[in-house]
């Protein structure tokens, strides 16, 4: 461990001799002060410099200029390493992706042309994980929540961290699933978020608070993917309520999205990350899915995503796992 330490103290000193720009302190300083950032030592500071500057050279390289649909920009992990980045990714891809308990399939005749379900009041505000694997807790609630205010015709927001800390099959920060959650919620009500709050700092698997009394109706019955690739099929499921989705989100282009339509074909399709379907559009003629992350809001569009739809899975898989539930 001190080895370790001691080669990435002789790196970020190498970096801050070597590569070190005019105007690059001035450029740090202003990030740090805008993301509230703030290190132990100026080995630190050198360390956390490096890695900003390897985000700022992929910025300057894959600039807007050169991109027809979207923009890259500064956000909270321009500074952070790539292990710690991995630690947001808590989607664990299950070995038989298929539900054995199908949903009621969505009526065709109701497919719209756009949809956005925040304009009608069915999505909570963007959560921030914190530095803790919850994106398929996030995900699999924002998809509960949405299809319960339809069915109640008024929105409550719903607790994640109750499937954090109560989901037995899962692994809390580590990792999981939406059909985990699915499950899990197929015997136990779901909590409001009021009630059982997302501990954002100190989210990780805590003991479970469940309290059937103060537990709102909303329960599982059935759940089912969408077909892979089947865009039709997506469109029909969100025409009726959000659903839940999964993608690829270690791509330093989708690290540092800022705004536009996300559509890098060099994004691949090995699911690491749950995110919420919420709706679609068409902007200029690019369709493109509305994408909820988990990341705050200042990352993406206020801690939005538009993800062209393009055919087969999708650009980073986002059309490969997409699934919807039906409530009791």
């Amino acid at each position: 461990m001190k080895q370790k330490a001691h080669d990435l103290a002789k790196k970020a000193k190498t970096f801050v001799e070597a590569e070190i720009e005019d105007g690059d302190i001035e450029k740090f300083v202003a990030f740090c002060a805008k993301f509230g950032k703030s290190y132990i030592n100026q080995t630190e500071f050198k360390m956390r410099m490096w890695n900003w500057k390897q985000s700022e050279k992929f910025i300057k390289e894959n600039s807007w200029d050169k991109r027809a649909h979207y923009k890259l920009a500064h956000n909270k992990f321009s500074d952070w390493s790539e292990k710690e980045f991995s630690k947001l990714l808590g989607y664990a891809m299950p070995a038989e992706r298929k539900a054995k308990n199908i949903a009621r399939m969505p009526n065709s005749a109701n497919i719209e042309e756009t949809i956005d379900w925040r304009s009608k009041g069915m999505v909570s505000d963007v959560n921030d994980s914190g530095m803790c694997g919850s994106d398929w807790a996030f995900s699999a609630i924002g998809a509960v929540e949405g299809a319960y205010g339809v069915k109640e015709g008024t929105f409550t927001a719903l607790s994640a961290q109750q499937l954090l800390d109560c989901t037995g099959s899962s692994t809390g920060c580590s990792g999981g699933t939406q059909t985990q959650a699915f499950e899990y919620l197929k015997t136990s009500y779901a909590m409001t978020a009021e009630d059982y709050p997302y501990n954002s700092a100190f989210p990780q698997r805590g003991d479970c608070q469940y309290d059937e009394t103060k537990a709102t109706t909303a329960m599982v019955d059935s759940y089912t993917f969408a077909d892979d690739g089947d865009i039709n099929m997506i469109k029909m499921a969100l025409s009726h309520q959000p659903i839940s989705a999964s993608i690829q989100a270690n791509g330093q282009s989708f690290m540092m999205y800022s705004s536009g339509i996300y559509d890098d074909e060099d994004c691949a399709s090995e699911l690491n990350h749950a995110v919420l379907l919420v709706g679609y559009g068409t902007e200029q003629g690019e369709d493109y899915w509305i994408v909820k992350n988990n990341w705050g809001s200042t990352w993406g569009e206020q801690g939005y995503v538009k993800m062209a739809v393009k055919p087969g899975s999708g650009i980073c898989g986002i059309q490969k796992s997409a699934v919807w539930t039906v409530l009791q």
